[in-house]
């Protein structure tokens, strides 16, 4: 049978038989010149360990029923047999969330034997903490990439936005359309960078207010320079309804934002090594792995950080009264509805919003000088991880950066 007890202290090893594994012991007879007789086992011979048993020292425990085998036996000796199917052990190195709903599993590359497609993986664990699965939760291998896949290392990037108009033109932007025009900055006006972003393979994404629409690949686009329609842009597919639908609802001069992205492969310290693992995500994958992320900034690799103050503390002390330098750094909106607040993403982080904004507020300096927003964005990529923190020393959980236009 089975005997099961706590561990003495959480970290020192125990020698203990394995969860999740089925043994089966039987005795062997030895005469005295050391010849043996086959095993002899029975059905009631083997024991079942289940995951509940998996924090536990476990140990087996067997007793030879049939004391009087013959005269000739003068020794005997047990045999333990797992007559389960072959299993390793991997660990995880990080996780990655799949667009289409799967989870990609980085795994360190030694380990690549150990995994194949259609096999199970079994989660024992909590991440960061000493709390055993009790249910068995498997996860079937549905792929393998010896290296970071698209859903991994493509990554979308933010290149340039504008604020544009639909216009009163007959091909304005409508349900059912891949192909449309609207008014948009002349090049050569300021927003050069739009113009020149159209040139190259991007995804266009169209934004008002709280409404964010999916993001569209864009076939081809380009200034025209025609009077309501300065603008014309084929996209891959056509509008979906839903996006549709709130565009539709505008007049002609109500104003929109059109951002672009594009598709950038990234190549991260973090992919050498590894091999990737897909598998379906579950809620008891989001309890024990992804929830269980620690919130302590030192656990990672700081890609940048930033003071932010109140928009208005800055502008009604434009020279800094604590030490007397101009006052110019990022700040936000403090009590504004961050999906679209004074006609601009400011707003601070508010609750149910996913979105916040930052401005800079050059008081008494040069207007124009955002460097400090820039090296603070453009070292981020989709899919990292942003704080919050009043006083640097209580931080908030980790929250996905989706997306960010500058």
């Amino acid at each position: 049978n089975l005997q099961s007890n706590d561990i003495t202290t959480v970290g020192t090893p125990e020698e203990s038989v394995k969860s999740l594994r089925d043994y089966q012991i039987g005795v062997v007879y030895i005469d005295e010149h050391g010849r043996e007789t086959p095993v002899f086992t029975n059905t009631y011979s083997t024991v079942k360990i289940g995951i509940d048993k998996a924090s536990k020292v476990n140990k087996l425990k067997a007793q030879v029923e049939n004391d009087s085998p013959g005269s000739w036996a003068k020794h005997f000796k047990y045999y333990v047999k797992e007559v389960s199917n072959e299993y390793y052990n991997v660990s995880l190195d990080r996780y990655y969330a799949d667009p289409d709903g799967y989870m990609w599993l980085s795994i360190p590359s030694a380990e690549r034997n150990k995994v194949q497609e259609g096999d199970f993986l079994v989660l024992k664990k909590s991440h960061s903490t000493n709390i055993p699965v009790e249910e068995v939760t498997k996860y079937k291998v549905l792929d393998i990439s010896n290296e970071a896949p698209d859903a991994v290392a493509v990554k979308r990037q933010f290149k340039a936005l504008a604020k544009i108009t639909r216009d009163s033109a007959s091909t304005k932007i409508a349900t059912g359309k891949k192909e449309f025009t609207f008014s948009g900055p002349t090049p050569n006006a300021g927003n050069d960078g739009f113009v020149d972003a159209l040139q190259e393979n991007v995804y266009a994404r169209f934004v008002r207010g709280s409404n964010r629409s999916a993001f569209y690949e864009v076939v081809t686009a380009g200034y025209t320079g025609a009077t309501n329609a300065s603008y014309s842009m084929e996209l891959a597919t056509k509008l979906l309804t839903v996006d549709a639908a709130w565009i539709d609802g505008l007049t002609v001069t109500e104003e929109l934002r059109i951002e672009l992205h594009e598709e950038k492969r990234l190549r991260k310290p973090e992919y050498q090594g590894r091999f990737f693992v897909k598998i379906n995500r579950d809620v008891a994958f989001d309890e024990n792995i992804i929830y269980n992320y620690t919130n302590d900034p030192s656990d990672y690799t700081e890609k940048g950080d930033s003071e932010v103050e109140p928009e208005d503390e800055c502008f009604s002390d434009p020279t800094d009264s604590d030490s007397g330098t101009n006052n110019s750094q990022l700040a936000w909106t403090e009590h504004a509805n961050a999906d679209e607040p004074n006609g601009g993403i400011t707003g601070k982080p508010s609750l149910n919003s996913k979105n916040f904004g930052l401005i800079h507020a050059a008081m008494g300096e040069a207007a124009g000088n955002i460097g400090d927003f820039s090296e603070f964005i453009t070292g981020a990529d989709n899919g990292d991880f942003i704080q919050f923190s009043e006083n640097g020393t209580t931080w908030s959980s980790l929250y996905t950066l989706n997306s960010y236009a500058q």
